[in-house]
């Protein structure tokens, strides 16, 4: 019987997981085979940690940190994957840790930015045993927050995900809500009330032309709308911004 702190296959790739690297692997001793997992999963926690940024009008982004590896000899392959977040939003999962969160968190996640997780969640590359793939799933969603969520405290949302020979495995993670504020220093100040008309661009009222200011408002449904926009120009800005100085 292999004890809790005894030098064991699977404490030994607990370690390879969190990135200590082991020339005697496969020569140490592992659990019966009635013990083995065909495919197991779990959360990353420390400065890599799992999150949700909230946008506000601008959206949410998702940032999901976890391992998964295998027990079986042959390995497996990953044939589908669902993440279910905490509210009902469509996520859109093609996006890269640098497109959801603020620069200064990129030192926490920069050493799973070339992970292989990537591989083999959509494009069925084998998961080996002795190998777990730590990594980052991200996405991104239109929706906000539900007004009414406590974002002192973290949300919940359930990763399930199931090989090429049926087996499932399901995690629930714990996401700490982060609210990101959008304000940039570089854009100009806007002249008149929040619900006028936008201001025309200087120049831009046509050529040899004088136009007059306008001082009509919006209608309750168009403010809205304007409030909208405004927020979803702000996120692409804001992200376009961060794509441009990536590096």
């Amino acid at each position: 019987m292999i004890g809790p702190y005894s030098a064991s296959y699977e404490c030994g790739r607990r370690l390879v997981g969190a990135g200590c690297p082991l020339d005697y692997l496969e020569n140490l001793p592992r659990k019966s085979t009635a013990h083995r997992k065909l495919l197991y999963v779990r959360q990353l926690t420390g400065y890599a940690d799992s999150r949700i940024y909230d946008f506000g009008l601008g959206g949410t982004a998702y940032v999901i940190a976890f391992v998964l590896g295998t027990d079986r000899p042959a390995g497996v392959v990953i044939s589908d994957w669902r993440f279910v977040p905490p509210w009902e939003h469509y996520v859109s999962w093609d996006y890269h840790t640098r497109d959801v969160a603020p620069r200064q968190d990129h030192p926490a996640y920069e050493h799973l930015f070339d992970s292989r997780l990537s591989a083999v969640l959509n494009e069925r590359h084998l998961l080996t045993r002795g190998h777990p793939v730590a990594g980052l799933l991200c996405g991104r969603a239109l929706e906000s927050i539900p007004a009414t969520v406590d974002r002192s405290a973290p949300a919940r949302g359930e990763l399930s995900l199931t090989t090429d020979t049926g087996s499932t495995a399901t995690l629930r993670i714990k996401l700490p809500i982060h609210r990101i504020d959008l304000r940039h220093e570089g854009w100009a100040k806007r002249e008149g009330g929040l619900l006028d008309k936008p201001d025309l661009p200087k120049g831009d009222q046509g050529v040899g032309q004088e136009s007059e200011p306008t001082t009509d408002s919006y209608d309750n449904d168009e403010a809205l709308a304007a409030m909208r926009q405004e927020w979803a120009n702000l996120c692409m800005s804001y992200m376009s911004d961060r794509r441009d100085t990536r590096g």
